[in-house]
């Protein structure tokens, strides 16, 4: 490399070691603050309660609607479930066999979880909610659902 690329070469390297660290700093410092968002997703309509359908020492269950009047069975799991693979069904007997139940989805492992409810489940009073072992294909528990 002859001198005079040799003295640009060091320039640069030197001008890249002091810009490249401030042009850092500065965008930090140009970002944007935190922005809050305010009321639901537009995918996600809001939801109201409209009754309370069971309370045991397990779950609670609420029966809710959104703006599109679609209806949902929310459920509340208070402690952790013993039966990873559990599931939720719902059915009009309470010792029926488990064809005559509808599958609502998984049990979670604790927390709030909303399942969507059809026209001829609401039009029943009674209904029960069954947690299910498939792998054992056993009850785990049945509660009962006043749904009228």
């Amino acid at each position: 490399m002859i001198v005079r690329f040799r003295k640009r070469h060091r320039l640069m390297w030197l001008l890249i070691g002091v810009l490249l660290p401030a042009a850092y700093i500065i965008a930090l410092l140009a970002r944007p603050g935190e922005t809050e968002i305010k009321g639901t997703a537009l995918n996600q309509p809001s939801t109201q309660v409209v009754k309370e359908v069971a309370t045991t020492a397990n779950l609670d269950a609420w029966l809710s609607k959104d703006d599109l009047d679609n209806h949902y069975l929310e459920i509340d799991y208070k402690e952790t479930s013993q039966h990873p693979l559990a599931t939720f069904y719902i059915g009009p007997k309470e010792d029926g066999k488990i064809d005559a139940y509808r599958l609502l989805g998984k049990v979670e492992a604790k927390g709030r979880q909303r399942f969507i409810l059809d026209s001829l489940t609401l039009a029943q009073g009674k209904q029960y909610l069954l947690q299910y072992d498939p792998i054992k294909k056993e009850k785990i528990a049945t509660t009962a659902l006043n749904m009228q």
